[in-house]
Formats: structure tokens, sequence, C-alpha cells
């Protein structure tokens, strides 16, 4: 009996396994390999979609679109009142006396003197008039209050449909002025109702504005001039700590 050569060449297998690798390998490489980077690559994506929605679901949004560039480190501030705080209109006929009431409080925390003036009438034709008023200077202690009054009698002078304006000024620890106008009626019209103010006159208002926003500091300043400086306190630059 013939027996058959089972016989191998060394290193025939190890050279016919490189020649099939050899043969599928650029198969494997151009058709499998972007397969397999494009699963990756929606698997990755469905993650990141899964990841967004739960954290939207969660977590609450912001809304920028309602908040300031300077909120995440805003120094507070403060602005200062108006110098004007009271306004008295007048309608009255030539010859006829107009009135009001203004009554002044002293809100601050120390007893202070107060002096009142009132500015002329300026208008049509340029008139002289000047309101006068009593009392023209008070001295009052804190929450105190005084009524000043007023009163005008319109000369012949003030043009008919005029219209003309003028200023009561408070000087306490800072100025402070009522607006008057007055408007020159027909005589046949009926003349005006007292009118009434109110003023609250304090200390003097200190306004705190951030210096620049990269320095994270205040600076505080007076609104207005200082009209009795020995009962006014200097003030020193208020720093705030932005952390």
């Amino acid at each position: 009996m013939n027996q058959r050569d089972t016989r191998t060449t060394p290193g025939a297998d190890l050279q016919a396994l490189m020649s099939d690798f050899a043969t599928f390998a650029p198969k494997l490489i151009f058709d499998l390999g972007p397969r397999l980077m494009l699963m990756s690559a929606k698997t990755t994506m469905d993650f990141f979609e899964a990841a967004r929605t739960v954290i939207a679901a969660t977590i609450p949004t912001p809304d920028i679109s309602r908040r300031s560039r300077h909120d995440c480190c805003q120094i507070p501030e403060t602005e200062c009142p108006p110098r004007c705080v009271c306004d008295i209109g007048w309608k009255g006929c030539p010859n006829s006396t107009v009135q009001a009431m203004i009554r002044v409080t002293n809100t601050g925390s120390s007893t202070r003197n107060f002096d009142f003036e009132v500015t002329p009438f300026s208008g049509p034709g340029n008139p002289k008039g000047t309101v006068e008023i009593s009392p023209a200077t008070a001295l009052l202690a804190p929450h105190d209050s005084v009524n000043v009054a007023a009163a005008f009698t319109i000369p012949p002078d003030f043009q008919h449909a005029g219209r003309y304006a003028a200023e009561f000024r408070i000087h306490g620890a800072y100025e402070q002025c009522v607006r008057m106008t007055l408007q020159v009626e027909p005589s046949t019209a009926k003349c005006c109702e007292p009118e009434h103010c109110e003023v609250h006159a304090g200390d003097l208002p200190i306004r705190i504005r951030a210096h620049r926003w990269y320095h994270h500091f205040q600076c505080s300043e007076p609104c207005f001039e200082v009209m009795h400086a020995s009962e006014c306190r200097d003030s020193e630059p208020n720093r705030h700590n932005s952390r």
C-alpha cells in the first residue's frame, strides 16, 4: 500500500496565510473600516443627544436675555434725588392774588437753619415781579416742619396768555427748589385755589457709583453743593469687595 506523503515545507503555512491576508486586507480596510467608523460616530452622537435631553430636562436654563452683562460682578450704586422736588402751577387774572403754602420738614439727623428765597418771574416782556414769602428763615429740629406762605399779586404788565416761571429755593444742608409757574388768564377767568407743596429737606445726599468695572470698588460724591459745611461730614470712598 502506498502511503500519502504528509510532509510539509517549513514556512509554507505561514506563507499561505500571509498571501490570504494580502488578498483580503484591502477589502477589510476599505470596506469594513469605514463602516466601523460610521457606527462609532453614530453611537457617539446618540450618546451626546441623549445626555443633552437629560440635562435640559433636569437643569433649569438661565434666561440670558434678561440678565445684565454686569450681573456677575455688579457693584451697588445709588442715584441723586432731583433738585426741584415740587411744582406749583397758578392761573390768575391781572390784579388778582395767587397763593400757595409750602411745608418744609427737616428729615435730617440734626437741627438745621433753613433759608428761603424766590427768584423773580421770567417770561414774555420780562416784567418785574417777585413772589412774597413768609417766613424767610426757620430753625428746625429733626422731624420739625414750618409752613411758608407764598403770595403774588399779578401786575398789569404781565401779558395776557403769557406763561411765567420762578423758583422757590430752600437752603438747608443743600439747595432744593419748588418750580412756580403762572399762566395769565382773561380778567373774567376764575382765579385758582391756593396751591400746596411738601418738601422733605434732610442731610446732604451722597451718590454712590462704581468707579470702573475693573476696579471693583465704589466712589461716593455729594449730589449737590454743600450749603452748611460744618453740619455735613466728608464722605470717604466706600470700597466694595466683589469676591
